[in-house]
């Protein structure tokens, strides 16, 4: 004689062995990035706009076109750069997400290796901070990269 127990846990059991296996397509294996993964603290962002504001001054001649000078301390400032870059989350990167959106790529960095073709040690230094902006990107980092990014500082209410 069967409990009704016993007949609950063997319809369970038949109807795990019926059912098809979970597909392990891409759309099951989507992860949606947490607000926080998002989201880069007040003082890197402050530290992102003071590098890639004093890595060089555009100087305008009336003989050539706009172009970009670099600071006493470019060098330092872009490896300072690079170390921000180097801490980034690697899963969703909002701090390349971040600088993509900034433009510092085409505005600074390239007229930089442009006009400073000759400075070996800052051109290797550009040519890091591009391998790691151009690093492929993981399928959770193209959406996240769609969604916004807090820069903003969480203020709590007391």
């Amino acid at each position: 004689m069967t409990s009704t127990i016993g007949v609950t846990d063997r319809r369970a059991l038949a109807a795990a062995q019926s059912s098809p296996p979970p597909r392990s397509s891409a759309a099951s294996r989507r992860v949606t990035p947490p607000r926080d993964a998002l989201s880069v603290e007040p003082s890197v962002v402050d530290e992102l706009l003071l590098v890639c504001g004093v890595i060089g001054t555009t100087v305008s001649d009336t003989d050539t076109p706009d172009r970009i000078v670099p600071v006493a301390d470019c060098l330092n400032w872009l490896q300072d750069l690079q170390r921000a870059l180097r801490r980034d989350d690697d899963q969703y990167r909002p701090i390349s997400l971040l600088m993509a959106q900034w433009k510092i790529v085409p505005q600074k960095l390239l007229p930089l290796v442009d006009s400073c073709r000759y400075d070996t040690d800052l051109v290797l230094t550009v040519a890091k901070i591009l391998v790691i902006l151009t690093k492929p990107l993981a399928e959770s980092t193209e959406r996240a990269g769609k969604l916004p990014i807090e820069t903003k500082t969480k203020t709590t209410e007391a």
